[in-house]
């Protein structure tokens, strides 16, 4: 769980994912009060040599939004420690980038 800061600067994420055969998928709950909420679901990979996972969505469903959603090209997680990815993500199609902080929920 975490936040995530962009053209929205208050979106809560929850992200899970699994990692298999050296590919990684999984999903990212986006809320937020302004922008609405949606499920992103992501594919992507680990970098072992940066500690980085680098995940984009491939589909977007349950999106109930004021406005437009867009997919996000790229999630760059760096492993901060065994609790907290912090990294960015952008999306070309809204013209948006940012950053954010995820913390495992035990």
């Amino acid at each position: 769980r975490g936040l995530l800061h962009g053209n929205d600067p208050n979106v809560g994420v929850a992200i899970a994912f699994n990692e298999a055969n050296d590919r990684i998928s999984g999903t990212l709950v986006w809320t937020s009060n302004l922008s609405g909420s949606c499920t992103r679901h992501l594919e992507g990979q680990y970098d072992p040599g940066s500690d980085t996972y680098i995940l984009h969505d491939i589909s977007i469903t349950d999106a109930r939004v004021n406005g437009r959603v867009c997919k996000i090209d790229r999630y760059a997680l760096k492993v901060e420690n065994d609790v907290t990815l912090r990294g960015t993500y952008t999306s070309a199609d809204c013209h948006d980038q940012g950053s954010l902080e995820l913390t495992r929920s035990r």
